[in-house]
């Protein structure tokens, strides 16, 4: 596969398993292991509590079910969903002979637009019934500073679905935006539309999605 396609394979696993680690670890184990990485100091009591926290798994209830199935669920789907988008948008661009002429040969718009919208309602309704169920236990609103200051404080319970939906949106847009300008890039580079470089908008939207989910979660 040559060196950088090597080089690419270590990078992409060390940086999904980088994001999960992250968003499992300390998410799944809530408010915990944020306190123990603002109270961090020099004591042997604090790093031995820090060392044990990290290489235990964490427990698995119902809520954190529902908070993996919720976020996580989505990234294969979504980031699959963008295959079907650029046969369809980049149908013009392939190689006489190859698979991917096959695919872009028989493409269905009517389809496309059926599967993306069932996909994307999906994608926003679930999200909004764990925010509504979970309330600021759902990782969209659970260290989001406005569910903190506004939502539970002031009574305004409307913003724990209203939030995860936002995100919802701006994950999809995002993701079209993506896949759009991957495709673009690739057809600039190499003038045509491969399976490869479909596979490696597979690859970029899942690393993507993980590292906005953490945004998602921890910053916005």
């Amino acid at each position: 596969i040559g060196a950088f396609g090597a080089i690419s394979l270590v990078f992409l696993f060390i940086l999904k398993i980088t994001l999960l680690y992250s968003i499992f670890f300390i998410a799944l184990k809530n408010i915990e292991g944020i306190n123990i990485l603002k109270n961090i100091n020099h004591t042997a009591g604090s790093l031995s509590n820090i060392y044990n926290y990290f290489t235990v798994l964490p427990s698995f209830n119902i809520i954190q079910l529902i908070n993996f199935v919720a976020v996580f669920s989505f990234m294969p789907a979504l980031s699959r969903w963008t295959i079907n988008f650029q046969l369809l948008r980049f149908n013009d661009f392939s190689t006489r002979g190859s698979l991917t002429e096959i695919f872009l040969n028989h493409k269905n718009k009517k389809s496309f637009m059926t599967a993306s919208v069932y996909l994307f309602i999906f994608y926003v309704l679930s999200n909004a019934f764990a925010g509504f169920f979970l309330k600021d236990k759902f990782l969209f609103n659970n260290f989001s500073w406005i569910i903190n200051n506004f939502s539970i404080k002031n009574g305004n319970l409307m913003l724990i679905v209203i939030i995860p939906v936002f995100k919802s949106l701006i994950m999809i847009s995002l993701i079209i935006l993506i896949a759009e300008t991957a495709g673009r890039f690739f057809i600039r580079k190499i003038g045509r539309l491969s399976g490869d470089a479909i596979g490696a908008v597979v690859e970029m939207t899942e690393i993507i999605y993980l590292f906005l989910v953490y945004i998602f979660i921890f910053i916005f």
